[in-house]
C-alpha cells in the first residue's frame, strides 16, 4: 500500500506542477517543485530514496513534457543521488545551505537543458537564457526550498542536532578529538 501512495503522491505533484502552479508564476517563471521534492527525499532519506524519487519524477515529467525524452529523468536522478550523499555526509543542514544547494542544482539543470537545446534544436540566446530564465528560476527554487525546509525542520525534525549531541556527550566528543584512536594505536604497538 505504501508504494502505491508514494506513486500517487508523485503523480499528483507532477499534475499540480503542470496545471495549478501556473497561477504562482513570477515573470513567467514557476518553481520546480519536482526538483525541490527530490532534494528533500535525498537529503532526509538517503541516496536510494533520492534516486528512486528522482527516477519516478523525472520519468513522469518527461512523459508530461513535449521536449527531449530523458532529460528530466537524468537531471532529477542525479540530483537525488547527490542530495542523498550530502544528507549522509553532513551533520547539520541549515535553511541557507538548503536554498543555496537547490539554487545550484537548478542552475546545473538549466545548463543541461541549454546544452541539450544546442544539440537537438535551435540554440537559445545565451545571455537571455541566463538572465531571464535560468538565474531567476534558480533564485525562485532556492527561496521556495528555504521556506519548505524551514517549515519542515520546525515541524518534523528533532530540536537537537547530532553536532550538539557530540559536544554534550563526553564519550562522543572524545571520539571526535581522536583520543580514543590514539590509545588503540598504542595498544597495537
Amino acid at each position: 500500500m505504501k508504494p502505491v501512495l508514494y506513486i500517487l503522491g508523485l503523480i499528483s505533484l507532477i499534475l499540480f506542477q503542470t496545471t495549478l502552479l501556473e497561477e504562482v508564476t513570477i515573470a513567467g517563471i514557476k518553481p520546480d517543485l519536482a526538483l525541490i521534492v527530490v532534494y528533500f527525499f535525498g537529503i532526509f532519506g538517503g541516496e536510494v530514496r533520492g534516486v528512486m524519487t528522482g527516477l519516478a519524477l523525472g520519468y513522469f515529467m518527461d512523459l508530461m513534457s513535449g521536449g527531449v525524452w530523458g532529460i528530466h529523468l537524468v537531471t532529477k536522478l542525479t540530483l537525488g543521488f547527490l542530495a542523498g550523499f550530502l544528507g549522509r555526509t553532513l551533520m547539520n543542514v541549515s535553511v541557507i545551505f538548503t536554498g543555496v544547494i537547490i539554487a545550484l542544482c537548478s542552475v546545473i539543470q538549466g545548463l543541461v537543458f541549454l546544452l541539450v537545446s544546442y544539440i537537438t534544436s535551435e540554440p537559445e540566446d545565451l545571455l537571455v537564457f541566463l538572465s531571464q530564465i535560468m538565474l531567476p528560476q534558480a533564485i525562485y527554487d532556492g527561496l521556495v526550498g528555504c521556506c519548505l525546509f524551514w517549515f519542515l525542520s520546525r515541524r518534523f525534525l528533532p530540536k537537537q542536532s547530532t553536532a550538539q549531541e557530540w559536544l554534550r556527550n563526553p564519550a562522543l566528543s572524545a571520539l571526535g578529538r581522536g583520543s580514543i584512536s590514539s590509545t588503540r594505536v598504542e595498544k597495537k604497538a
